[in-house]
Protein backbone atom coordinates (compact mmCIF):
# COMPACT_ATOMS: atom_id res chain seq x y z
CA UNK A 1 0.00 0.00 0.00
CA UNK A 2 2.75 2.45 1.00
CA UNK A 3 4.78 1.61 -2.09
CA UNK A 4 1.83 2.40 -4.34
CA UNK A 5 1.30 5.73 -2.56
CA UNK A 6 4.93 6.69 -3.05
CA UNK A 7 4.85 5.69 -6.72
CA UNK A 8 1.85 7.92 -7.42
CA UNK A 9 2.49 10.75 -4.96
CA UNK A 10 4.42 13.19 -7.16
CA UNK A 11 4.84 13.26 -10.94
CA UNK A 12 8.38 13.41 -12.24
CA UNK A 13 9.49 17.00 -12.97
CA UNK A 14 9.86 17.66 -16.71
CA UNK A 15 13.37 19.04 -16.27
CA UNK A 16 14.52 15.94 -14.41
CA UNK A 17 13.07 13.65 -17.07
CA UNK A 18 15.06 15.47 -19.74
CA UNK A 19 18.25 15.44 -17.70
CA UNK A 20 17.98 11.68 -17.17
CA UNK A 21 17.85 11.29 -20.94
CA UNK A 22 20.90 13.53 -21.20
CA UNK A 23 22.87 11.04 -19.09
CA UNK A 24 23.04 8.81 -22.15
CA UNK A 25 23.35 11.39 -24.93
CA UNK A 26 24.02 14.85 -23.49
CA UNK A 27 25.15 16.80 -26.53
CA UNK A 28 21.98 16.23 -28.54
CA UNK A 29 19.84 17.59 -25.69
CA UNK A 30 21.61 20.85 -24.82
CA UNK A 31 19.19 23.01 -26.84
CA UNK A 32 16.17 21.25 -25.33
CA UNK A 33 17.42 21.74 -21.78
CA UNK A 34 18.11 25.43 -22.45
CA UNK A 35 14.64 25.82 -23.96
CA UNK A 36 13.02 24.15 -20.96
CA UNK A 37 14.90 26.39 -18.51
CA UNK A 38 13.92 29.50 -20.45
CA UNK A 39 10.26 28.45 -20.23
CA UNK A 40 10.45 28.35 -16.44
CA UNK A 41 11.36 31.82 -15.10
CA UNK A 42 11.95 30.63 -11.52
CA UNK A 43 14.41 27.97 -12.68
CA UNK A 44 16.15 30.37 -15.05
CA UNK A 45 16.51 32.94 -12.26
CA UNK A 46 18.10 30.38 -9.96
CA UNK A 47 20.52 29.15 -12.61
CA UNK A 48 21.64 32.73 -13.31
CA UNK A 49 21.89 33.52 -9.60
CA UNK A 50 24.21 30.55 -9.07
CA UNK A 51 26.18 31.33 -12.25
CA UNK A 52 26.79 34.91 -11.08
CA UNK A 53 27.72 33.96 -7.53
CA UNK A 54 31.20 34.78 -6.16
CA UNK A 55 32.01 31.07 -6.25
CA UNK A 56 32.53 31.19 -10.02
CA UNK A 57 34.32 34.54 -9.90
CA UNK A 58 33.08 35.84 -13.27
CA UNK A 59 34.00 39.44 -14.03
CA UNK A 60 31.34 39.64 -16.74
CA UNK A 61 27.74 39.19 -15.69
CA UNK A 62 26.00 36.10 -17.08
CA UNK A 63 22.58 37.22 -18.34
CA UNK A 64 21.33 34.32 -20.46
CA UNK A 65 20.99 30.58 -19.96
CA UNK A 66 22.84 29.99 -23.22
CA UNK A 67 25.83 31.92 -21.88
CA UNK A 68 25.59 30.08 -18.54
CA UNK A 69 25.89 26.75 -20.37
CA UNK A 70 28.87 28.07 -22.33
CA UNK A 71 30.68 29.37 -19.26
CA UNK A 72 29.75 26.79 -16.61
CA UNK A 73 29.35 23.75 -18.82
CA UNK A 74 26.29 21.68 -19.55
CA UNK A 75 26.86 19.29 -16.64
CA UNK A 76 27.05 22.10 -14.08
CA UNK A 77 23.85 23.69 -15.37
CA UNK A 78 22.12 20.29 -15.29
CA UNK A 79 23.19 19.91 -11.65
CA UNK A 80 21.56 23.22 -10.72
CA UNK A 81 18.37 22.43 -12.64
CA UNK A 82 18.16 18.93 -11.11
CA UNK A 83 18.47 20.29 -7.59
CA UNK A 84 15.83 22.96 -7.93
CA UNK A 85 13.35 20.93 -9.96
CA UNK A 86 13.40 18.34 -7.17
CA UNK A 87 13.18 21.04 -4.52
CA UNK A 88 10.06 22.46 -6.13
CA UNK A 89 8.47 19.05 -6.80
CA UNK A 90 8.88 17.84 -3.21
CA UNK A 91 8.57 21.11 -1.32
CA UNK A 92 6.71 20.94 1.99
CA UNK A 93 6.47 23.19 5.05
CA UNK A 94 9.25 22.85 7.59
CA UNK A 95 8.38 22.14 11.21
CA UNK A 96 10.13 21.03 14.38
CA UNK A 97 10.61 17.52 12.97
CA UNK A 98 12.10 18.45 9.62
CA UNK A 99 13.80 21.49 8.10
CA UNK A 100 13.31 21.53 4.34
CA UNK A 101 16.17 23.99 3.82
CA UNK A 102 18.56 21.89 5.94
CA UNK A 103 17.48 18.75 4.09
CA UNK A 104 18.04 20.14 0.59
CA UNK A 105 21.29 21.84 1.51
CA UNK A 106 22.55 18.51 2.85
CA UNK A 107 21.34 16.72 -0.27
CA UNK A 108 23.02 19.20 -2.64
CA UNK A 109 26.29 19.16 -0.73
CA UNK A 110 26.30 15.35 -0.67
CA UNK A 111 25.73 15.43 -4.43
CA UNK A 112 28.64 17.82 -4.96
CA UNK A 113 31.00 15.81 -2.75
CA UNK A 114 30.02 12.52 -4.42
CA UNK A 115 30.72 14.05 -7.81
CA UNK A 116 34.03 15.45 -6.61
CA UNK A 117 35.08 12.09 -5.13
CA UNK A 118 34.24 10.42 -8.43
CA UNK A 119 36.29 12.99 -10.33
CA UNK A 120 39.23 12.64 -7.93
CA UNK A 121 39.37 8.91 -8.61
CA UNK A 122 38.94 9.23 -12.37
CA UNK A 123 35.49 7.66 -12.47
CA UNK A 124 33.14 8.02 -15.42
CA UNK A 125 29.59 9.43 -15.49
CA UNK A 126 29.98 12.10 -12.82
CA UNK A 127 26.40 13.24 -13.41
CA UNK A 128 25.23 9.92 -12.01
CA UNK A 129 27.16 10.52 -8.78
CA UNK A 130 25.59 13.96 -8.46
CA UNK A 131 22.03 12.70 -8.96
CA UNK A 132 22.48 9.78 -6.56
CA UNK A 133 23.87 12.11 -3.91
CA UNK A 134 20.99 14.49 -4.50
CA UNK A 135 18.40 11.72 -4.09
CA UNK A 136 20.04 9.69 -1.33
CA UNK A 137 17.78 10.83 1.55
CA UNK A 138 14.69 11.78 -0.47
CA UNK A 139 12.72 9.05 1.32
CA UNK A 140 12.73 11.18 4.49
CA UNK A 141 11.21 14.06 2.54
CA UNK A 142 8.52 11.68 1.26
CA UNK A 143 7.71 10.51 4.79
CA UNK A 144 7.44 14.07 6.07
CA UNK A 145 5.32 15.32 3.18
CA UNK A 146 2.91 12.45 2.56
CA UNK A 147 2.86 10.48 5.84
CA UNK A 148 3.20 13.35 8.26
CA UNK A 149 1.36 11.86 11.24
CA UNK A 150 3.43 8.69 11.13
CA UNK A 151 6.56 10.79 10.63
CA UNK A 152 5.85 12.82 13.75
CA UNK A 153 5.35 9.61 15.71
CA UNK A 154 8.65 8.35 14.34
CA UNK A 155 10.44 11.56 15.33
CA UNK A 156 9.24 11.08 18.88
CA UNK A 157 9.26 13.43 21.83
CA UNK A 158 11.32 16.54 21.24
CA UNK A 159 10.50 16.67 17.54
CA UNK A 160 13.45 14.88 16.02
CA UNK A 161 15.22 11.57 16.30
CA UNK A 162 18.95 12.17 16.59
CA UNK A 163 20.67 9.47 14.65
CA UNK A 164 20.23 6.79 12.05
CA UNK A 165 17.59 4.16 12.91
CA UNK A 166 16.71 2.14 9.83
CA UNK A 167 15.13 -0.60 11.92
CA UNK A 168 12.87 1.93 13.63
CA UNK A 169 11.84 3.31 10.24
CA UNK A 170 11.01 -0.16 8.97
CA UNK A 171 8.80 -0.78 11.98
CA UNK A 172 7.02 2.58 11.56
CA UNK A 173 6.64 2.68 7.76
CA UNK A 174 7.23 -0.89 6.60
CA UNK A 175 10.43 0.21 4.86
CA UNK A 176 13.40 2.49 5.50
CA UNK A 177 13.95 5.85 3.81
CA UNK A 178 16.59 4.46 1.45
CA UNK A 179 14.09 1.96 0.06
CA UNK A 180 11.39 4.63 -0.11
CA UNK A 181 13.77 6.81 -2.15
CA UNK A 182 14.52 3.91 -4.47
CA UNK A 183 10.77 3.35 -4.93
CA UNK A 184 10.21 6.95 -6.02
CA UNK A 185 13.21 6.82 -8.35
CA UNK A 186 11.88 3.67 -10.01
CA UNK A 187 8.53 5.39 -10.55
CA UNK A 188 10.44 8.29 -12.13
CA UNK A 189 12.34 5.91 -14.44
CA UNK A 190 15.81 6.42 -13.04
CA UNK A 191 18.31 3.82 -14.29
CA UNK A 192 18.24 0.67 -12.15
CA UNK A 193 21.86 1.12 -11.07
CA UNK A 194 21.14 4.57 -9.64
CA UNK A 195 18.10 3.24 -7.77
CA UNK A 196 20.33 0.59 -6.18
CA UNK A 197 22.93 3.17 -5.14
CA UNK A 198 20.30 5.13 -3.21
CA UNK A 199 18.82 1.98 -1.67
CA UNK A 200 22.23 0.80 -0.43
CA UNK A 201 23.90 4.10 0.50
CA UNK A 202 23.87 3.27 4.23
CA UNK A 203 25.10 -0.28 3.69
CA UNK A 204 27.11 -0.39 0.44
CA UNK A 205 27.91 -3.81 -0.96
CA UNK A 206 31.43 -5.05 -1.55
CA UNK A 207 32.86 -3.90 -4.90
CA UNK A 208 29.89 -1.61 -5.58
CA UNK A 209 32.02 1.51 -5.89
CA UNK A 210 29.16 3.91 -6.69
CA UNK A 211 27.37 2.92 -3.48
CA UNK A 212 30.59 3.45 -1.53
CA UNK A 213 31.14 6.90 -3.01
CA UNK A 214 27.68 8.16 -1.99
CA UNK A 215 28.06 6.60 1.47
CA UNK A 216 31.41 8.36 1.97
CA UNK A 217 30.06 11.66 0.63
CA UNK A 218 27.12 11.48 3.06
CA UNK A 219 29.46 10.91 6.00
CA UNK A 220 31.91 13.63 4.97
CA UNK A 221 29.21 16.28 4.55
CA UNK A 222 28.17 15.75 8.17
CA UNK A 223 31.67 15.24 9.56
CA UNK A 224 33.12 18.34 7.85
CA UNK A 225 29.99 20.41 8.62
CA UNK A 226 29.43 21.17 4.94
CA UNK A 227 25.70 20.54 5.28
CA UNK A 228 24.87 18.77 8.51
CA UNK A 229 21.57 16.92 8.72
CA UNK A 230 20.18 16.06 12.15
CA UNK A 231 18.75 12.77 10.92
CA UNK A 232 22.29 11.62 10.07
CA UNK A 233 23.70 12.45 13.48
CA UNK A 234 26.45 9.99 14.40
CA UNK A 235 26.79 8.53 10.91
CA UNK A 236 30.16 6.79 10.51
CA UNK A 237 32.20 5.33 7.67
CA UNK A 238 31.74 1.60 7.31
CA UNK A 239 34.89 -0.57 7.34
CA UNK A 240 36.47 -1.11 3.94
CA UNK A 241 34.63 1.71 2.13
CA UNK A 242 37.62 4.06 1.94
CA UNK A 243 39.87 1.40 0.47
CA UNK A 244 37.16 0.20 -1.92
CA UNK A 245 37.11 3.51 -3.81
CA UNK A 246 40.89 3.82 -3.96
CA UNK A 247 42.15 5.58 -0.81
CA UNK A 248 44.89 3.95 1.22
CA UNK A 249 43.42 4.95 4.57
CA UNK A 250 40.75 7.00 6.28
CA UNK A 251 43.45 9.51 7.24
CA UNK A 252 44.27 10.04 3.56
CA UNK A 253 40.60 10.60 2.78
CA UNK A 254 40.25 13.12 5.61
CA UNK A 255 43.37 14.96 4.44
CA UNK A 256 41.75 15.24 0.99
CA UNK A 257 38.56 16.54 2.63
CA UNK A 258 40.52 19.21 4.49
CA UNK A 259 41.93 20.41 1.17
CA UNK A 260 38.38 20.79 -0.16
CA UNK A 261 37.11 22.57 2.94
CA UNK A 262 37.37 26.21 1.88
CA UNK A 263 35.84 25.55 -1.52
CA UNK A 264 32.98 23.43 -0.15
CA UNK A 265 32.10 26.04 2.48
CA UNK A 266 31.89 28.68 -0.23
CA UNK A 267 29.54 26.46 -2.23
CA UNK A 268 27.47 25.84 0.90
CA UNK A 269 27.17 29.58 1.54
CA UNK A 270 26.04 30.26 -2.04
CA UNK A 271 23.46 27.46 -1.96
CA UNK A 272 22.16 28.69 1.39
CA UNK A 273 21.21 31.98 -0.27
CA UNK A 274 19.08 30.22 -2.88
CA UNK A 275 17.12 27.80 -0.68
CA UNK A 276 14.68 30.36 0.68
Amino acid sequence: MLIRQIQTATPQPDALSLILKALHNPYTLVDRVVELINREPATAMRVLKIANSPYYGRSRKIETIEYAVLVLGFQEVCNVVSAFSLYDALRCPSDETFSLEEFWLHSCMTALVAQRLGSEKGMANLQMFFLCGLMHDVGLNIYHRYFHHAFREYAGEGGIFKGLALEKEEKQFGMNHAYAGKTLMEAWHFPAKMCEVVEKHHHPRVARIEEGVVHIADVLVNLMEWGEFAWDYGLKLLPGMVEMIGWESEAELLAWAERQDEDMRLQKDELSKVFV
